[in-house]
């Protein structure tokens, strides 16, 4: 996680300090990206296993005020998310890595005016999480689908019992996460290399 996130912002900063010309409003960008990639590793790793809350809390403050400087109206809801208490620290960062890159992708690839997420109790001893963007452009799923990023956000869900679903909508798209509210059966470990680097 350190080395493909905060890693390589790092690497990024040292050769536009580097350059000849530096771009000191490119340092100070990509820096607050490598801090935010560090903050987000570090309260995933020192939360109470089943803190998923808390963690998505942690994770909306860090999301709000970018997004609304871009002008884009924010919804964030977990009223209606279950408790789920059997996730580890990786297993719950992990799911805030998945969250994370399908918010960058409506904010990339559908410049929406609105951004609506929300999680809530599903049918079968589930439970999703919603990341729909609206008043944006048109979601093409044969194209989007085969981002790696998108693949890797399925992998990570895969890995911990869930999937991914994403639907296109009229003015946009809508991503879910479908995980089990009392864990798999079997989840495999980081360790065994069962979640994916971002």
């Amino acid at each position: 996680e350190l080395h493909d996130g905060v890693a390589g912002h790092l690497s990024t900063i040292v050769a536009l300090s580097d350059a000849e010309q530096t771009d000191h409003r490119g340092i100070q960008t990509v820096a607050r990206h490598a801090l935010g990639e560090l903050r987000m590793v570090i309260d995933a790793l020192v939360m109470p296993e089943g803190d998923l809350r808390i963690a998505l809390a942690s994770l909306r403050e860090r999301s709000i005020d970018p997004l609304r400087r871009l002008g884009i109206e924010t919804e964030w809801s977990m009223v209606h998310l279950p408790d789920v208490k059997w996730m580890s620290p990786e297993q719950t960062l992990s799911v805030l890595r998945i969250l994370q890159e399908a918010i960058s992708n409506a904010v990339r690839h559908g410049m929406p005016q609105t951004l609506h997420i929300k999680g809530e109790a599903t049918s079968s001893g589930k439970f999703a999480i919603h990341v729909v963007n609206a008043g944006g452009k048109v979601f093409h799923k044969t194209s989007e689908v085969r981002r790696y990023g998108v693949q890797n956000m399925a992998r990570r869900a895969e890995a911990l019992g869930g999937e991914t679903v994403i639907r296109a909508r009229g003015d946009g798209a809508e991503f879910t996460l479908i995980l089990p509210t009392h864990g798999p059966e079997s989840v495999g470990s980081v360790s065994g290399g069962a979640f994916p680097t971002a």
